[in-house]
């Protein structure tokens, strides 16, 4: 069967044209998207009279009813949608420089900072010095270490960039990373495909002898408390702790092998990320707590899961001291393997 297409003076033309320019634009970028091109030309369908469409083998008869007749506010949601997702696809910096960290910043020695981005007093510019390609890459796909798999550079202490960018005005979240994204994509000409891979993963409850954490009696510091020196280590309490006189979180490991963590004025949701990096496991909050928590720990460093040591591991020592539980369960993840990716940056 073949499909007759609207004439000029049928509301559904419009449409069709709409359909064909985007087409011919996404052709031309290079980035055309089936599953978004099918979308666009449904929408354009939708938008057309029964009368003007054959039924054709590509449709089947009942998806031609739905859209034609039953629903004739579809193809505008359709085609909204497909919209939208060629303005996430070509969200970009408007301007990005970026180039290898200077020798004297990259290697073990050398530290990631970052300046600027929404959030931030400048949020219309970032700026990260000495940062590695894993790094960029796990906040452009808001992803975990354990969801990725890619080269052994990736994260390499001599592999690492200085990114500067200028975010448009007004950018959401959503619009960032994926401005990240493309940015990989551009200069780096990385490209992926997803999997779904089984992990271990653990839910935080509270354990059955109840909670041993505080609510936080703390305020936020006032606009006059004086700034945090940097470079000056913390005083510490009786016990080798840090003390902190405001909101936040700070560890210390001492030449003994003691590792001590002093929280204060922190959601659950602090301590739940932690635990997902020293486990490298996917952890969900089932805990139901909603407030702000003093608490110290006090840990074996760099321990594992189920290890034996004078000194607990960090995940033992949030259940011993602090009444929390971990359940071990198994689950489906998105697991991201890259599938290409280029050292070196094109040019600025």
């Amino acid at each position: 069967m073949s499909t007759t297409w609207p004439w000029p003076d049928n509301p559904g033309y419009v449409s069709l044209v709409t359909c064909t320019f985007m087409s011919i634009t996404w052709r031309w970028s290079k980035r055309r998207s089936t599953i978004g091109y099918r979308l666009i030309c449904l929408g354009a369908l939708a938008r057309l009279p029964p009368s003007r469409i054959q039924r054709s083998g590509n449709v089947s008869n009942s998806a031609h009813v739905m859209i034609n007749m039953r629903y004739p506010m579809a193809g505008l949601l359709v085609f909204s949608f497909a919209g939208f997702a060629v303005a996430a696809e070509s969200a970009t910096f408007e301007v990005a420089s970026v180039r290898p960290a200077a020798p004297e910043e990259a290697g073990w020695g050398g530290m990631t900072k970052v300046n600027g981005g929404l959030g931030t007093s400048d949020p219309e510019q970032i700026a990260y010095t000495n940062i590695s390609l894993l790094n960029i890459f796990l906040r452009a796909y808001d992803v975990n270490t354990y969801q990725v798999s890619g080269p052994a550079w990736f994260d390499a202490p001599d592999a690492r960039y200085d990114i500067v960018a200028r975010i448009p005005p007004g950018a959401t979240k959503e619009q960032f990373k994926a401005m990240l994204q493309n940015l990989l994509a551009e200069r780096f000409r990385l490209t992926l495909h997803h999997e779904s891979k089984e992990f271990q993963v653990y839910e935080l409850v509270v354990g059955k002898n109840g909670l041993k954490l505080k609510e936080t009696t703390m305020a936020a510091p006032s606009a006059t408390a004086p700034a945090l020196t940097p470079g000056v280590p913390p005083k510490l309490d009786q016990n080798g702790f840090p003390q902190l006189d405001r909101p936040g979180m700070m560890t210390l490991n001492t030449a003994d092998g003691k590792a001590h963590l002093t929280a204060k004025a922190q959601p659950i949701s602090m301590l739940v990320n932690l635990l997902g990096i020293m486990l490298h496991s996917p952890v969900a909050d089932k805990t139901g707590l909603q407030g702000k928590y003093d608490f110290m720990l006090e840990y074996a460093p760099d321990g594992g899961l189920g290890q034996d040591d004078s000194l607990p591991n960090f995940a033992t020592a949030v259940q011993e001291q602090l009444g929390l539980k971990l359940d071990r369960k198994k689950a489906p993840l998105d697991f991201l393997v890259i599938d290409r990716v280029e050292r070196v940056p094109t040019e600025n």
